[in-house]
């Protein structure tokens, strides 16, 4: 799942991603186009995301079910 926000960023943090992890979705990601970064969200319980990653620009990221595939943050968020 990926969420991108520039005015919703605190929605999207605070109130759609813990529905995500509730709902079993194994990871997402939240683009903060204002920050530049990526958030990562990984390894899903009922009460949150155990894991969470914040990347920037310079940052690559793998997606779980693809693990030996990496995208570039600045890819991502473009130029």
């Amino acid at each position: 799942m990926v969420e991108v926000a520039d005015s919703t960023i605190e929605t999207d943090r605070n109130i759609k991603i813990p529905l995500y992890a509730e709902t079993g979705i194994i990871e997402v990601w939240l683009v903060d186009l204002n920050a530049e970064c990526i958030e990562v969200y990984r390894q899903s319980t009922a009460n949150g995301y155990e894991r969470v990653q914040k990347l920037l620009r310079s940052h690559y990221l793998s997606i779980q079910v693809f693990p030996h595939t990496t995208i570039g943050v600045n890819e991502v968020l473009g130029m």
